[in-house]
């Protein structure tokens, strides 16, 4: 796929299609490999591809992901290990894929060894309809565990470090508050808090408080809801996805679409100690970005320590399985 205006016109009738069509679901099957193709994008910006700086961040690399299997899509939420290599990714209609990135210096160039298999609930059974499926979100517990968010039917589901041993999940956060988030603009975001106490940040994609601004909760580490914040909406931008560093800085991926075709990207910073109950955050807006990148439907944000210490910053989209789409993986180094 190539040039702006056709990439433009393209994802404008995918997300028409998107809209209307229903994603039909296999009967759940165990874990089994998928073969993952990699296309560079060693471009950010095709217009001018020298440029490697936007915004407080440096463009490392990015990769286009293709596959023979049609589970592979729908990314909505992903998380990394410490170096950068360790992937799981989630999908909109209840899978899971594993894997790991392969680098050729700071540049992702492959996934490796991907294995993709169905997210279970708490009798084994695959999660179906979509309206039980919808994961939205992914994060590693302290202690080693995955969370999944899930929208439509809000909830978090916990379950062991290791997906591929496809034990049943059981349930990590089921609360009152969750039943009037919005069906499809629910559940969006986790991420742990560092300290060692176990507490985990929730966002949604768009639940607005009385003055328009995101809310927010603190779950405590039994899934208890411990507090809720406030985050400043800029631009009419939503929430789709947040990481977390040791440090406790949280990294917001954000995304803008108004029809027929306009959409934007964004990634903003919060700064440690600011989520607090009661409290209402702005933060720093680091990148944003419009359809004359190669940004498609961003959803997944994942943050990891580069080899000189700085955070690099992995996002990746959501194609909703429409060919008129792509999953695109693109790398970030925070340079100031």
């Amino acid at each position: 796929m190539h040039g702006t205006a056709g990439r433009m016109a393209r994802f404008a009738f995918g997300v028409w299609l998107a809209l209307f069509a229903t994603p039909a679901f296999a009967l759940a099957q165990g874990p089994s490999s998928i073969k993952i193709d990699a296309e560079a994008l060693p471009a950010l910006m095709p217009s001018a591809p020298q440029e490697t700086r936007f915004g407080a961040l440096r463009y490392l690399g990015g990769l286009v992901l293709t596959s023979p299997d049609r589970r592979l899509g729908g990314i909505s939420g992903m998380t990394l290990g410490p170096d950068g290599r360790d992937l799981v990714m989630v999908t909109d209609v209840g899978d899971w894929i594993a894997g790991t990135v392969r680098y050729e210096g700071e540049r992702p160039v492959a996934i490796d060894n991907a294995v993709i298999g169905p997210l279970l609930d708490t009798k084994g059974r695959g999660l179906a309809p979509k309206e039980e499926a919808d994961a939205e979100s992914v994060t590693r517990l302290p202690d080693g565990d995955l969370i999944v968010g899930l929208e439509r039917h809000h909830r978090i589901l916990r379950y062991g470090s290791d997906l591929r041993e496809a034990r049943p999940a059981t349930i990590f956060a089921e609360a009152p508050w969750m039943t009037r988030l919005p069906e499809n603009r629910g559940l969006e975001a986790l991420a742990p808090l560092p300290g060692g106490n176990g507490q985990v940040v929730a966002l949604a994609e768009r639940a607005l408080d009385a003055e328009g601004d995101h809310s927010g909760w603190l779950l405590e580490a039994d899934g208890r809801t411990a507090g809720t914040f406030h985050i400043r909406r800029r631009g009419g931008f939503d929430i789709t996805d947040a990481a977390m560093t040791a440090d406790g800085t949280l990294f917001l991926l954000e995304r803008y679409y108004s029809k027929p075709i306009h959409l934007e990207a964004a990634i903003r910073r919060i700064a440690p100690g600011e989520l607090r109950p009661g409290a209402l955050i702005d933060g720093e807006v680091l990148f944003q970005a419009d359809r004359s990148t190669m940004i498609d439907n961003m959803e997944a944000i994942a943050v990891h320590e580069g080899a000189n210490g700085r955070p690099v910053i992995t996002i990746m989209s959501d194609d909703n399985f429409s060919f008129l789409q792509q999953t695109v993986m693109l790398q970030f180094e925070l340079a100031r």
